[in-house]
């Protein structure tokens, strides 16, 4: 379903952002759909993701320390939630793979903050143009990491750690 909505008009089948097949993980091209608010057919892992770019935006807009540590906590949650999403979904494979030393969700959540503070900079004035292509160029970097985490699950390379690692 889309977020609330069960049929999806021709219009917004073609806006949509797919969901990734079954034991795979979303690419970056449709994780940062989610974060940029194109429209989802509903899915937990798109759901926690855009909650994170939300969390994102709220701590980067210059909130206090008591509200910070309030989204900090919730930040928490969803990684723990996308974790627990990667356990029930992902494969398990028998053979010695590596561990990665970054969950899914602190991944997921890195790529959250990296989206937010890009987009942050070209919407509002920008206190300065190194600043934004910094931004950007980190967004970049995290995309390809993601990119590169992709292949390794698809060929069973890497195994992401888990709450039970």
């Amino acid at each position: 379903m889309l977020q609330e909505d069960t049929h999806l008009s021709a219009e917004y089948q073609l806006s949509a952002v797919k969901p990734p097949r079954p034991g795979e993980l979303p690419t970056a091209v449709q994780l940062l759909g989610v974060f940029q608010g194109l429209r989802f057919r509903d899915h937990e892992l798109y759901r926690t993701a855009r909650c994170l770019v939300n969390l994102h935006i709220c701590r980067n807009s210059g909130t206090g320390h008591a509200r910070l540590a309030d989204l900090d906590r919730r930040r928490a949650e969803l990684m723990d939630e996308i974790d627990e999403w990667s356990i029930r979904q992902l494969p398990i494979h028998r053979n010695e793979p590596v561990i990665r030393p970054e969950s899914l969700g602190r991944v997921i959540d890195r790529l959250a903050d990296a989206w937010a503070r890009a987009n942050r900079d070209s919407v509002a004035a920008p206190t300065s143009r190194r600043t934004t292509q910094m931004n950007w160029l980190r967004l970049a970097e995290l995309v390809g990491g993601y990119n590169n985490l992709l292949a390794d699950v698809r060929t069973v390379q890497d195994r992401l750690p888990s709450l039970a690692s």
